[in-house]
């Protein structure tokens, strides 16, 4: 298990996650209402809807998320493309097959009209300059009731591995691959929504290799990168892109103020781009600094060890006009940090990770419409499988949940992302009692909810996790109808019952499921007191 953690550390880049059913905690912050985590479609172990890491989820004009699995499918090894609406109505839309597209890792694109836009970073029929036995990856649209278009196919030629895709002010998309062009170090290019493409620059060795493959979109049109370092003996850069192709290096890192980027840049409030990068040759040494976009450089501040090092993840603008950001190591405890820094460089260390609270924070913190922010740890908490947390703009810090293993495999890299309705969604890779995977919903203020609401979701989770879930299902079906009825005395007589029988049916096989279980009935009991 060490082994494969230490491999899924290395390798993973901000996406994926962990889940558990409805839990309730206190915040630190006594006017703060406590948050509630409810897992909202778990992945069957048949894989037949999909599984594994996939892509962030996508808002979709018609208030459904949109995403991916990593496997799975009709034919499991491919992965699938999904619809999943905020009640937990899950519907598959497409079985990915090779020929299709395999490995969707880049989050869909919401177009103008309505469709989804992504990349499937191989398959295909074009392009396998290595022999792989699969193409060189693909564009396609996906519209919202399951209709799919291969709109490009890449060559090689004109690129391979997609990497990146975002919408430009002109509607249409533009994008880099990691690999192929003329120089082998991948191309950047545009598709508009009828499919029409274009070739637009072919990366060389030059300025160094777009870090993440990511570019940022700025306020003048243009799209900025981060280029990491070449050798020991030359350092990284900064580079713009004009729509037509065109690149600029703006600023090349020198070593004694930076030396090479790490993580995609952030548009600041200022419209400026502000960023990470290490010291010369020593990773841990690290600097955020400031470019505008007439390529004026400054350092912010040289991070020192006790403040962190080891960033992962882009800065996060926040609505007080300050970044925000995580270090996945360092810190009082060696095991990460969470930090403040606003554009004039004042630094501030938010809080440090002690293993109780979390330990390596991975996902890119998400402002929630509280004007907080979630993120998660890849490891630490109860269970040593990751946690999620929340912190505001004043450094209040506070643990929300521990992953468990079996209502979330651990790993919290997930990006949060908001609904409509003002709550946090996101995908967990190897959640759920199937291990699959699950799609979760964090709600900000459970006093929203209502108690019917909470019995429908509880009733969910019971049908969806357990094994024999018809004697446990019937006692929530009678409590549900009794609050309908408007007698919650039966209700609470119902539920307690409930609560006794999850620990004489689950407790023994799965301790975890079953606290989750009744903390739910508890808290639903609670609601109905008052």
């Amino acid at each position: 298990m060490k082994t494969y953690r230490s491999v899924l550390l290395l390798l993973v880049l901000a996406i994926g996650g962990f889940a558990g059913t409805s839990a309730t905690v206190t915040l630190a912050s006594p006017s703060q209402p406590a948050p509630a985590l409810q897992v909202l479609y778990v992945f069957p172990n048949d894989l037949s809807s999909g599984g594994g890491l996939g892509t962030p989820l996508t808002l979709g004009a018609d208030g459904a998320f949109y995403g991916s699995s990593a496997y799975g499918g009709q034919y499991q090894y491919f992965g699938t493309l999904f619809r999943f609406c905020l009640d937990g109505t899950f519907t598959k839309l497409l079985d990915l097959n090779l020929t299709n597209g395999l490995g969707s890792s880049i989050p869909l694109q919401l177009g103008a009209d309505g469709a989804l836009y992504g990349a499937c970073s191989m398959g295909g029929t074009k392009g396998d300059y290595w022999n792989r036995g699969y193409g060189s990856g693909l564009l396609f649209r996906l519209e919202t009731n399951g209709n799919y278009t291969v709109l490009h196919e890449f060559d090689y030629v004109d690129g391979d591995y997609p990497a990146w895709l975002q919408a430009g002010p002109d509607g249409a998309f533009y994008g880099t691959t990691l690999n192929g062009g003329a120089h082998n170090y991948g191309t950047f290019f545009r598709i508009d929504t009828n499919g029409w493409f274009a070739s637009l620059h072919d990366f060389d060795f030059a300025p160094g290799i777009l870090v993440f493959g990511t570019l940022t979109l700025a306020a003048d049109g243009d799209f900025y990168g981060s280029m990491s370092a070449r050798s020991a003996d030359n350092p990284g850069s900064i580079i713009r892109l004009h729509p037509n192709g065109e690149m600029d290096v703006l600023h090349t890192f020198d070593g004694i103020n930076g030396f090479t980027p790490v993580v995609p840049l952030t548009v600041g409030a200022d419209g400026a781009l502000y960023g990470v990068a290490t010291a010369w040759g020593n990773l841990d040494g690290v600097i955020l600094f400031r470019i505008g976009l007439d390529g004026e450089f400054s350092k912010l501040h040289d991070v020192i060890p006790a403040d962190g090092f080891a960033p992962n993840t882009a800065l996060t603008l926040c609505s007080d006009g300050c970044l925000y950001g995580t270090f996945q190591l360092g810190g009082a405890n060696g095991l990460g940090t969470v930090f403040q820094i606003n554009r004039d460089g004042n630094f501030v260390k938010l809080h440090d990770f002690d293993g109780s609270d979390g330990a390596t924070p991975m996902s890119q913190l998400a402002v929630a419409s509280d004007g907080a922010l979630y993120g998660g740890t890849f490891s630490g908490g109860a269970y040593d499988l990751g946690t999620l947390y929340r912190v505001d703009t004043n450094g209040v810090f506070a643990k929300l949940y521990d992953a468990n293993g079996t209502n979330g495999y651990g790993q919290f890299i997930s990006p949060l992302i908001s609904g409509p309705d003002g709550n946090l969604y996101a995908s967990a890779p190897y959640g759920g009692d199937n291990l699959a995977g699950v799609l979760f919903r964090l709600v900000l203020n459970p006093a929203s909810l209502s108690p019917i609401e909470q019995l429908e979701q509880l009733l969910t989770t019971v049908n969806t996790r357990v094994a024999r879930p018809r004697p446990l299902a019937v006692l929530l079906q009678a409590a549900l109808d009794s609050v309908q009825r408007g007698n919650k005395g039966a209700a609470i007589t119902q539920l307690a019952a409930f609560e006794q029988a999850v620990r004489a049916q689950i407790t023994r096989q799965n301790s975890a499921l079953a606290q989750d279980l009744t903390s739910s009935a508890s808290d639903i009991i609670a609601r109905l007191k008052q």
